[in-house]
């Protein structure tokens, strides 16, 4: 089965000038912290971005007083993709394509009963495909369809503040640009606004109880950025974290789409000189993947035998997804997540509800011993 995959926002950034002086920028930043992968507050921090978030506020005319703008704002998101767009340069590309499927299964997954310290993320920077009805709201310019959520989980931060940043990228482009990042001119051909980024803290005991603090720290008149209809950020939101789970968990349906390997091998049968095949047959030994597809195989699940329940069902109905805190191991001394897909339930149709591990937690005992 082959799958039509739009060309994705990291990949047009990349390819653009603006995105390689970018690179470069976040490069300098990341040796002026010491580390390998610094957060984003360390960034901005760092010199290196302190100049230039200067520059760019005074082509704007803005001051220190000035900092809660719109075009503040703009110059941040700007900074975070880029930030964003270099981690997924350096951590090798993590870019998941969602099925339209397994997104509204996604969708519909409830957060209530998972517990927040499930929640990790496949690669520390990552790029997803958003589900085509999702939206988010700029200031400026009203809603813009999302076409991908840039995700990052910085490692090695305090249990009490783990915070994850999200943002999100409108389709189209929006009513105005802003500034570009490498040379600090206004006018930029790649870079819109139709951007909207947020970070959520992971310190509650369960995730939905997280995205709660969350909305009521944003969803206040004085602090009102998310637009009159702060549901589709909740929604992203929601979206994200059960996204997060499914691919951290032991047998997600995932296919790695290789078409850089592609074009290697079409050079390679051309080749003629031993040096240029050597060079080409080491780039196809470290080759890394294009993109991940994320969904279910194709199969038919209608007519499965239904469970029993101990109640006959006489009408269909969808079961929205969730999880389930389940003790397993000897004498139930372990307790693994599940969760559990959305499934119909009906008289006459019932799909299997597939579930999926996320996480085992080993006891105290187990711990000490190791």
């Amino acid at each position: 089965m082959k799958h039509q995959v739009k060309l994705t926002h990291f990949e047009k950034m990349s390819r653009s000038t603006t995105a390689k002086a970018s690179m470069k920028l976040m490069d300098r930043a990341a040796k002026e912290c010491g580390k390998k992968f610094p957060t984003f507050t360390d960034v901005l921090n760092t010199k290196a971005v302190g100049e230039l978030t200067g520059r760019m506020f005074n082509l704007y005319g803005l001051s220190e007083e000035d900092e809660v703008s719109y075009d503040a704002a703009s110059i941040v998101a700007s900074l975070h993709i880029m930030y964003q767009m270099w981690g997924l340069q350096k951590a090798g590309k993590g870019i998941f394509h969602i099925l339209p499927e397994m997104a509204d299964r996604l969708l519909y997954t409830k957060l209530n009963k998972v517990p927040t310290e499930s929640i990790k993320t496949p690669f520390e920077f990552f790029y997803i495909s958003a589900p085509p009805i999702m939206q988010i709201w700029n200031q400026l310019s009203g809603e813009h369809n999302l076409t991908g959520i840039y995700v990052c989980l910085p490692p090695d931060q305090p249990k009490e503040d783990r915070r994850m940043y999200i943002c999100g990228v409108g389709e189209e482009k929006s009513a105005r640009k802003i500034v570009e990042l490498a040379g600090g001119t206004i006018r930029d051909e790649v870079i819109d606004d139709a951007v909207t980024w947020f970070y959520i803290v992971l310190n509650k005991p369960t995730a939905d109880e997280c995205l709660k603090a969350f909305l009521a720290k944003y969803k206040n008149e004085a602090n009102n950025i998310m637009g009159p209809n702060y549901e589709r950020t909740k929604e992203m939101f929601r979206f994200v974290l059960n996204t997060c789970l499914y691919l951290t968990s032991k047998t997600p349906d995932m296919m790695k789409v290789f078409n850089d390997e592609v074009e290697i091998r079409k050079k390679l049968k051309r080749a003629k000189s031993s040096g240029k095949r050597k060079k080409l047959e080491r780039k196809l030994h470290n080759v890394r993947p294009s993109y991940i597809i994320v969904g279910p195989k194709t199969e038919e699940e209608v007519n499965k035998p239904s469970e029993k329940t101990g109640i006959k069902i006489t009408v269909q109905t969808r079961v929205r997804g969730h999880g389930r805190w389940q003790a397993c191991g000897i004498r139930w001394s372990q307790h693994k997540l599940i969760w559990i897909e959305p499934h119909t339930r009906g008289r006459y149709l019932r799909e299997s509800k597939k579930q999926y591990v996320i996480k085992v937690k080993p006891t105290e005992e187990e711990v000490s011993r190791e």
